[in-house]
């Protein structure tokens, strides 16, 4: 997945209207080398235990545990960051998923962003 290397950086929302409110706007930067390591932040809280994997036949999912709070003096109890989508050159419209864990959770929140690759 060397077409996805490079900084990439947007502003996530909540598409959950109180969250949203709540939340406003969260800047997410991810960083992924040139070995498939991926580093990143979200909000406030940094992406740890990143993993970097492939969604569909040409896509790619990015796996990672938030560390801290997404908004400082704020409480938001997902844990689990999960992003994918399919891979484009500089700019990618896509959501993510904000869960208690990487399987099944019924009450995950789906966020959506634009991310673009930062020169």
């Amino acid at each position: 997945m060397s077409s996805l290397q490079g900084k990439w950086e947007g502003l996530g929302h909540f598409l959950d209207i109180k969250l949203a409110k709540e939340f406003g706007l969260l800047p997410i930067v991810i960083i992924i080398d040139a070995d498939g390591g991926v580093t990143g932040k979200i909000g406030d809280a940094t992406l740890v235990e990143t993993k970097l994997g492939t969604w569909k036949e040409d896509g790619f999912e990015i796996r990672a545990i938030i560390a801290g709070s997404i908004k400082t003096g704020k409480i938001y109890r997902k844990d689990h960051f999960i992003i994918f989508g399919h891979i484009q050159e500089s700019e990618m419209d896509i959501n993510y998923h904000l869960k208690s864990n990487y399987y099944f959770d019924f009450s995950m929140n789906v966020c959506g962003i634009v991310l673009k690759r930062v020169p």
